[in-house]
Order: C-alpha cells, then sequence, then structure tokens
C-alpha cells in the first residue's frame, strides 16, 4: 500500500510497535518516493542509532516528497541518530514539525541539531525535550537562533542546560524575529538565568513573558493580541 502511493492514506501511526532497526528499514524503504503522506508516528519503536539513519535517508532530498510531520519521541537514537537526522534536515524543505523528545541526543546530537538550523528553512516546530543537553548544546542552540529565520516554536525542557546554556539562548532573542513559543521548563537556569530573560525582554522585542509554575507548564495558553509568548515554567513555591 505504502509502495503503491495509496491517496488515501496521509496520516500513519506506527507508535509502539516494538519495530526496531529491522522494522524501520521496511518502512522506510517502502516510503522512499512516497508522494501522499503528510505525518508520521514513529514514537516508542527502540529504533536506535542504526534506525534513525534510515529514518534520516528518508528526510534527505524530501523522499518523501510531502511529509510535514515526523514524531520520533521515546526511540534511543543517541547522539549519533540526532547527527544523522540532523544532516537530512540540510537538504529537506518539507518538514515542518519534529520531535526528538526522550531520546538522550545530549550536547553532541544537540549542536548537530542547531547546525542544521542554520541552514534549514522550512523547520517551524522543534521538540528537545528531556534529552539530556547541556551548556554546550544549549549555547549552539541559541547561536542557531540568531540566523535561523523559519522555527517558531521550541521546547527545551527538562533539559539542565544551567545558566550557561540559557544566556546564549536569552541573548538570541535580540536578533531572532519569528520565535513565538519558547518552554524552558526544569532547565535549572535560577535566577541569573531569568535575569537574562529579563534583560532580553527590556530590549526593542516583540516577546512578550509569560511566567508559569511547572503545575501550569501544560496548559494552553492563549496568544490573543500578543506577537509572541516565551514560558519560563519555574519550580512550584
Amino acid at each position: 500500500m505504502l509502495r503503491n502511493n495509496d491517496t488515501s492514506l496521509k496520516e500513519l501511526s506506527l507508535e509502539k510497535n516494538k519495530m526496531g532497526n529491522a522494522g524501520i528499514t521496511k518502512v522506510a524503504a517502502a516510503l522512499l518516493g512516497n508522494s501522499v503522506l503528510t505525518e508520521l508516528n514513529l514514537k516508542r519503536n527502540a529504533i536506535g542509532n542504526e534506525g534513525a539513519a534510515k529514518v534520516a535517508q528518508m528526510l534527505a532530498g524530501n523522499s518523501v516528497q510531502l511529509l510535514t510531520r515526523l514524531y520520533l519521541e521515546r526511540n534511543d537514537i543517541g547522539g549519533q541518530g540526532a547527527s544523522s537526522i540532523a544532516e537530512a534536515l540540510v537538504s529537506n524543505s518539507m518538514l515542518t514539525d519534529l520531535r526528538l523528545a526522550y531520546n538522550k541526543i545530549g550536547d553532541a546530537g544537540a549542536v548537530k541539531v542547531a547546525e542544521a538550523l542554520m541552514a534549514n528553512t522550512a523547520l517551524k516546530k522543534l521538540n528537545l525535550f528531556d534529552n539530556g543537553i547541556g551548556a554546550i548544546g544549549a549555547a549552539k542552540v541559541g547561536e542557531a537562533l540568531r540566523r535561523n529565520c523559519s522555527l517558531t516554536e521550541l521546547d527545551l525542557g527538562y533539559n539542565g542546560i544551567g545558566v550557561q546554556g540559557v544566556a546564549p539562548i536569552a541573548a538570541a532573542l535580540h536578533q531572532n524575529s519569528v520565535l513565538t513559543s519558547l518552554l524552558l521548563f526544569n532547565t535549572e537556569m535560577g535566577d541569573e538565568g531569568v535575569a537574562h530573560f529579563a534583560e532580553a525582554l527590556r530590549g526593542d522585542l516583540s516577546l512578550k513573558n509569560s511566567m508559569k509554575t511547572a503545575s501550569e507548564a501544560r496548559v494552553p495558553q492563549s496568544s490573543a493580541g500578543l506577537s509572541k509568548t516565551m514560558e519560563l515554567c519555574l519550580p512550584s513555591t
């Protein structure tokens, strides 16, 4: 069905199927050249870094021609797998929503993804929640935000980036005019990190500040009248 470009199949969810590398290899091969599918959910399949490389082959050069949303959460792809995905993003001009949460990509993976963001002009939403990213990876993301002109939503929550990682991201907001949602729940920034964002907000920016507690972190917020929203999800008191 996938090989034959079934025109009725636009969204495919294969979440939590224990497919591993062997399974994803077959799926990726079947999707090469597909010109119909727009959303692919591969969450919780333990595809690892080798499986991520197969997915990257599928993304490179828009091999799946209309794919705009790809969900890869909880697949243990690590830094090597993230590097493969990042390399594919450089030549991909269709994907707008990429979710890589809970994949242990670390600083090495975050650096590669950030480098891809400097070249990619299509991606609008990126989720890197809980990936073991530290200050080095976050600083590279900050550098990417200075140059990227398409990303509107970024989730870096639950990464111990600390004040050294937060500072470059806050500084990038002086130059970035497209980011509308930045989630930094539980990033260990402390008072000094918050001060960096306070300084950024005092600049000539369209960014409006929305301070939330951890218990409110996932509650949708109306953005009526706001050109930008930043969520600094702070610990509850």
